[in-house]
């Protein structure tokens, strides 16, 4: 958490009276109990969200944020969904994702609990031209070799190695550059049914 900026603010109310003499410096001196003080402190913070990538690229995910006022400080601050500084004002395209949507909403029967969601689909043009694309192209040039004669069949069986060679390169060369994971992503179920 980076601790940015604070402000303190403060509404005068009431008359003001002048400063003694035995101060050196001519100022107006206002009730405490007439005037409030508003205080203001800007964090920074760094969150991370936990993605389920089972449709990765065509994955959308939803990335819930809760804050939680600490209960010694409860009774002095109030989160209030909907101000100002409570609302997203990122781009709204990212590196991968594009941002649909953004809710914040205050827990039920709480007083110091807020929680923000922020809805995000995964910008799939990259990996469909990079690998969608390219294994249609194989799989359909797999497949014509199968409308050769029977006569061709040293070329048939070359067209289909190849291809499938490369299948296999493409899909080593993705795999090693996708998150990893401990269950298959539909570009993985995609590739290897290429192969």
């Amino acid at each position: 958490m980076i601790d940015k900026e604070a402000f303190i603010n403060i509404d005068r109310n009431g008359d003001s009276t002048e400063s003694p003499l035995s101060i050196p410096v001519e100022i107006d001196q206002f009730k405490g109990d007439e005037s409030s003080l508003l205080y203001q402190r800007e964090f920074v913070l760094s969150l991370q969200c936990q993605f389920d990538l089972y449709y990765y690229p065509f994955d959308a995910q939803i990335c819930p944020i809760h804050l939680v006022i600490p209960i010694n400080v409860e009774g002095y601050i109030d989160i209030v969904p909907g101000v100002i500084g409570t609302q997203y004002s990122g781009d709204l395209t990212l590196t991968q994702f594009q941002v649909l949507s953004w809710n914040m909403t205050k827990r039920e029967n709480t007083t110091g609990h807020i929680a923000a969601y922020i809805k995000l689909q995964r910008m799939y043009f990259f990996h469909f031209a990079t690998t969608y694309l390219p294994t249609i192209c194989l799989l359909i040039i797999a497949e014509l070799t199968m409308f050769i004669g029977e006569g061709h069949f040293e070329t048939t069986g070359m067209v289909a190695l190849t291809s499938m060679l490369v299948m296999y390169t493409l899909y080593q060369s993705t795999s090693n550059s996708l998150p990893q994971t401990a269950y298959l992503k539909m570009i993985d179920v995609w590739l290897l049914f290429g192969l």
